[in-house]
């Protein structure tokens, strides 16, 4: 190969290269604002809430509908039993 075939074929790498590290850009920018879109219309605002009563609210919601099983550590489950019992 001469010199003029290697520096062509070095600028088509260089732009691929440059073309490649743009459209990267692109995604991740595109991935970043649809995730900023589904935490803004699917994940409820719960500033403020105790999250020991959601998760109160939660059991009692898999308890009604019949399961059984256990949920969390047993040092959390005093938490949430605790929780059940005060608003019953």
């Amino acid at each position: 190969m001469t010199t003029t075939h290697c520096l062509a074929i070095e600028r088509l790498i260089k732009r691929a290269c440059t073309a490649l590290l743009r459209w990267t850009f692109i995604i991740a920018a595109i991935c970043g604002i649809t995730g900023i879109l589904v935490i803004c219309f699917f994940v409820p605002d719960m500033t403020g809430v105790d999250l020991a009563e959601e998760d109160a609210r939660f059991m009692e919601y898999l308890e009604s509908n019949g399961w059984e099983g256990v949920v969390g550590e047993d040092e959390d489950m005093d938490l949430i039993d605790g929780k059940v019992r005060e608003r019953t």
